[in-house]
């Protein structure tokens, strides 16, 4: 019996810290591809807009 509390008292910090660390790798992951989508619109929108048509001369 004393062996199993000893062991979850080791046990719980690393859990947490487990779930710390991947609720941030989640949320770097999670930027990373908003940043991406967003140059990704900028890059098309600019590609819309920066097109002129050729002025016939």
């Amino acid at each position: 019996m004393k062996n199993c509390s000893r062991s979850r008292r080791r046990i719980e910090p690393l859990r947490t810290v487990a779930l710390f660390g991947l609720v941030g790798c989640a949320m770097a992951f999670g930027l990373v591809e908003l940043f991406a989508l967003q140059r990704s619109r900028y890059q098309a929108w600019r590609g819309r807009h920066n097109h002129h048509p050729a002025l016939p001369r």
